[in-house]
This record gives C-alpha cells, structure tokens and sequence, in this order.
C-alpha cells in the first residue's frame, strides 16, 4: 500500500476525532488582549495555547509553552539534531457583528462547511497539522528531520509572539507557515499600517464609530455630525485582498463631505479622506508594482476620534517587495502635512521572499499536485503569516483547492475575517494528506 492511501486511511479513521478537537478550540474565545499583566496575550488565548499542548500530550508529542507566548509540539526524527518548523497560530480576529449560522464561538457544522471564528484562520490547521504529525508517527512513516509544531498566539494583532521567538531562539532550518494555500507561498508583500491624524480638533463631528481590526474592511460605520447621525453599509473583507468588498468608511465619507455644517478645518480633512476612493495606494501617492508580488494596495480599514478630539483614519497598505518602505512613509507623512494631518502609529512589518530556485519549492508544488491531481504552481501573496520574520520561511496550505459553490452564506459572510467564518470540511480532509506529502517531500529535499 503506497504511503498516501495508508494516510488516507488514517485521515478517515480518526476523522470525527479530528473535527471534535477543532470544535473543542474554536470554542475558546482566542482574541488578542494587552490589559492583563499575568499573561502577554490575555488569559483566553492562553487557554488555547494550554488546550492544544494537553491534547499534544495526549497523542504523545513532547510539549513546550515557551512563556505563554508560543508553544511546540515535537515529533523526533532519525536525525533529531536537524529540524523543520510548521507555524500556525490559535489567536483569532475579533468576531464583528450579524453572524447568521451560529454565535461565533459556539462551532456548527452546516452542510459542508464548520462553521465558528477561527475554523479556518487558523485553528484548522494548526489542529490539521498536529493530526498529520500523529499519523506520520503512529503509521511510523520515516523521517529524517524533527518535526516541530509552533502554535502561535498574536499573529492576528502584531506577530510579537514570532518575534521574541527569533529574539530568544535560533531558526529553524526550514519553516513552513500553514496559514495560506497550496502549493508553495515563496513571497509576500510587507504591510504598512499607519494613521493619518488631523491637526485640528473636530467641532461639529462628536462621534465617529468605524472599523473592527486594521486587516479588516468594515462593513458599518456612523458619524455624528452638527447632532446628525450618518451612517455607511458596505462588505466585510480582509484588507489583503480588497476585491468584492464595500468600504463603509468611503461610503459613510462621501455623505459627511456633503454636510453644510462642517467648518473650513474640518471639510478639508473630510476632503483628503474621501479622496482616497482607491485601493492601489494611487490617491495616496504610494502606488507600486513589481513582476513578484503585483501593486501595492492601501485601505482605509478604522475611523475614530482620538481622545484629543482630533479625527483619525487608520490605513492599512501591502507594499509589493520591490517597494522601499520608509521612502513611502516619507511621501505619505508630506501628503498628510498638506491636508492638515500629520501621519501617527506607523507600524511596519517586511516583505519576505524564498529563493525561488530552492529544490524544496518544486519539490512540495510537485507532492501537491501528484496527490491532488492539479496543476497548481508556486505563488505570492499580499497577506502577511509569520513568514515574515522568519529566516528560511515558506507558505503551504490548508487553503487554496477548488471547492463546490455554495449558497449558504450571504455576500460577505463566510470568510475568514468575516462573520460566519466558514471550513469547507471536503477541501480540509483533502488538505491533510495533501499537507503530509509535502511535508514529507520537504523533508527529503531540504
């Protein structure tokens, strides 16, 4: 028997197990917190970090909670000095509002599809992965290399838990990120987030109530104006990839900017913001692109009064890998200058790019593709994994497989920034052995 269908087996046998562990995770409340000096991460994410290392334990793994920060669930190879790293992260996205199948932390299975905050991004695989882990040892497939899963728990927010790692440990000889789509991940995009502040305090704008997270595009957002509440409806997205989606604060701005009542400081600002009705960074004179990774995008993704009463715009930009990051912050902080802003809360993070001669990519595009009969080929991406502070890093699954249409979810439900999140349960069964092939191609190759 050839070792994928043993893995198929495996996979099927211990299917319901799987997905009871998954559920059993999304139904912790794993949302980022910063308020609590026991905990780095607050003590929700914390739960789940302790939960997937008792489960770990439980199947045999060698568990490390490295500061309540990151843990590591290992797998000893024939050469246990010599390591490959899988990455994925159990800290999730707020959950947002007008959720239709389920609360967002009590999972539902609905047709095909899991339905529960953080099924896909990024508990699924990391669960995925740890099960991979499990049927390699317990079919006892051979290994070179240690296997080690890192389960992160601030990758949503900053990555701060992957940076006090490359700060306190050395890296790995290959990390593979399970938090995009097959095959091979060789590039991203840097991100820059920053706000555009006005200098003048706002005097007939008293309350302003937009955005959920600076990588989502938010589907609601109000404006109270000389008394008058004004409100904009668009389409949830993540700010990676902004096509299909409706920013409410471009169409809440183009109502605001028709208000009489605005004084001449503030309509100017209203102004700048409302001009900035594109997604490739061109309004704000930070377009770019190159051959590896396309254009350079920015989205307006929060707006807010600070507590100085002065109007602030939050803007989130993927920069392509050519792009040079502080001449872009220079450019954005003289435009702001010039539209009475001042450009505030710069937080950058950079690009990353993977030979992309390196055996070990073709070597993982060619196991995915001879298990799933496609012809898929290696790619770069505009979101941003862990990949990007760490050395010798690379991007593999779970997602990225064709899948059935579905009219289960409304337009901008059912994504994984969005309400109703959803795992397509076909695509996720086919993605754990797609994921152990490469995986053990990787660890022939690297």
């Amino acid at each position: 028997m050839t070792v994928q269908k043993q893995l198929d087996q495996w996979f099927d046998l211990h299917w319901e197990e799987l997905l009871n562990d998954l559920q059993h995770m999304v139904r912790i409340p794993s949302i980022a917190r910063y308020d609590d000096p026991e905990t780095p991460y607050g003590s929700d994410c914390l739960k789940a970090l302790q939960e997937m290392l008792r489960l770990g334990r439980s199947y045999g793994f060698r568990t490390e909670n490295c500061d309540n920060r990151f843990g590591t669930l290992t797998m000893r190879g024939d050469e246990p000095e010599k390591e490959i790293a899988v990455w994925c992260h159990l800290d999730v996205v707020p959950p947002g509002n007008d959720w239709v199948h389920t609360a967002p932390f009590d999972p539902v299975q609905k047709g095909d599809y899991l339905i529960g905050r953080g099924a896909d991004d990024n508990k699924g695989p990391a669960v995925g992965v740890m099960y991979v882990l499990r049927a390699l040892e317990e079919l006892k497939i051979p290994l070179k290399h240690s296997i080690k899963l890192f389960v992160g728990t601030d990758e949503e927010h900053g990555m701060s838990d992957v940076q006090y790692f490359t700060s306190h440990f050395p890296a790995e000889k290959l990390s593979i990120i399970a938090d995009c789509g097959f095959p091979v991940c060789y590039g991203e995009k840097g991100i820059i987030t920053f706000d555009l502040v006005s200098k003048d305090r706002m005097r007939t704008i008293t309350e302003v109530h937009a955005g959920i997270a600076s990588n989502i595009i938010p589907p609601e957002a109000e404006m109270v104006v000389a008394g008058q509440r004004l409100e904009g409806h668009g389409r949830q997205g993540h700010s990676a990839f902004p096509e299909g989606s409706v920013n409410a604060i471009r169409m809440l701005l183009q109502q605001v900017i028709r208000c009489s009542e605005l004084s001449d400081s503030e309509r100017e600002v209203i102004s700048f913001f409302a001009g900035i009705q594109d997604d490739w960074g061109e309004s704000l004179g930070i377009a770019g692109k190159d051959e590896i990774s396309g254009k350079t995008s920015a989205v307006p993704v929060m707006m807010f009064l600070n507590d100085d009463g002065r109007l602030v715009l939050r803007v989130n930009s993927r920069t392509c890998i050519s792009s040079d990051q502080k001449d872009l912050i220079e450019s954005l902080r003289t435009l702001a200058a010039e539209h009475g802003c001042e450009l505030d809360n710069i937080q950058t993070s950079p690009s990353s790019y993977y030979p992309r001669e390196n055996p070990v990519v073709d070597a993982m595009t060619d196991a995915c593709n001879q298990t799933t009969g496609l012809e898929m080929k290696p790619y770069v991406i505009a979101g941003g994994t862990y990949c990007k502070y760490l050395e010798q890093a690379i991007g593999f699954g779970f997602g990225g497989l064709p899948k059935e249409p579905t009219d289960l979810f409304a337009p901008g439900h059912g994504g994984a920034h969005q309400p109703d999140e959803g795992l397509y349960l076909p695509n996720y069964r086919r993605a754990l052995t797609v994921f152990a092939m490469g995986l053990l191609a990787a660890d022939s190759t690297v």
